[in-house]
């Protein structure tokens, strides 16, 4: 399946995060269970929890497999590249959980291949981002069994029309943005956005705003806006098209503890805001790593624990 969608706003308040990642013909193998460099973090939560960016392929499977190994899950992944080269930011969570499976660095053709093989065996995505790797679109997915709240419907690949369209009716048949990713297509000076996206039908689901295409300014501007109104931002997506980097967000007005995020920020930025907002009690629960002019940025977002 695939989708994307749209309805409006931005936010900003602090966050860090990234990796790296090389790429070839076939993915790594899969991660999965139940139950970098760069920025590397282990601290205390809720539950224990750890994040790294700026990894290479290789650097991402022996992380991976070694949290995995030690019961933690995977609750977030990005894939970006710096200096054309495949990196990812991940983060981890030791909790009980359901069975999962993740990758990364799918084509196309190969996401669609697993997406049908999981959803079959009972999974369903919640999460997936794409990324462009020498012109390519490339993936990285995490399936859940866990059930969810309503029906719901995930889309990959959409132009930025398909997916007004998409978002449009999804919006008006009562799903929510669940989940947006914004990348691109084609050589990094004349390539063209593209969108995936998940919609969950949630029952009595919070308010809610959802932007993409916007530049940094732009972005700023609607967070501020929405933040003012008591939306916190749920989900932060950079991105380069042609050159120019925008972002996708979602913000509702769901119940929380504090929250902060950044976007914009350096390798070393981020580093240190990781340390500011970990030192103040929060913990990293998303990370968007992203090209800008061939280095890397993240956006992010923190919350109390």
């Amino acid at each position: 399946m695939r989708l994307s969608f749209i309805t409006g706003a931005l936010a900003l308040i602090s966050s860090v995060t990234s990796l790296a990642l090389q790429v070839r013909e076939e993915p790594p193998a899969p991660i999965s269970g139940s139950g970098t460099f760069a920025a590397a973090l282990l601290a205390k939560r809720a539950n224990p929890w750890a994040a790294r960016h700026g990894l290479t392929t290789a650097q991402y499977q022996t992380v991976a497999n070694d949290f995995a190994s030690q019961g933690y899950r995977i609750t977030w992944i990005s894939g970006y590249t710096i200096n054309n080269v495949a990196t990812y930011a991940v983060i981890f969570e030791k909790k009980p959980t359901a069975a999962w499976v993740s990758r990364i660095q799918m084509t196309a053709a190969q996401y669609q291949s697993n997406f049908n093989t999981y959803i079959a065996q009972g999974y369903r995505p919640i999460l997936v981002n794409g990324y462009n790797v020498g012109g390519t679109d490339y993936y990285v997915a995490i399936w859940d069994a866990s059930p969810a709240p309503g029906a719901w419907i995930a889309r990959h690949g959409l132009t930025a029309a398909d997916y007004q369209t998409q978002f449009t009716a999804n919006t008006a048949a009562g799903y929510y943005p669940f989940h947006i990713s914004g990348y691109s297509i084609g050589p990094d000076a004349t390539s063209s956005p593209r969108y995936a996206a998940i919609w969950i039908k949630i029952p009595n689901a919070p308010a809610w705003v959802a932007r993409h295409g916007l530049t940094s300014a732009a972005y700023q501007t609607e967070t501020n806006t929405w933040v003012a109104q008591n939306y916190r931002t749920k989900i932060v997506c950079g991105y380069q098209v042609a050159g120019v980097v925008y972002y996708a967000a979602v913000w509702d007005k769901s119940a929380g503890s504090a929250w902060g995020a950044r976007h914009g920020m350096t390798s070393a930025g981020y580093q240190a805001e990781v340390n500011t907002w970990v030192a103040a009690g929060y913990a990293i629960t998303l990370v968007s790593g992203y090209s800008q002019s061939q280095s890397d940025r993240y956006a992010a977002i923190f919350t109390k624990v």
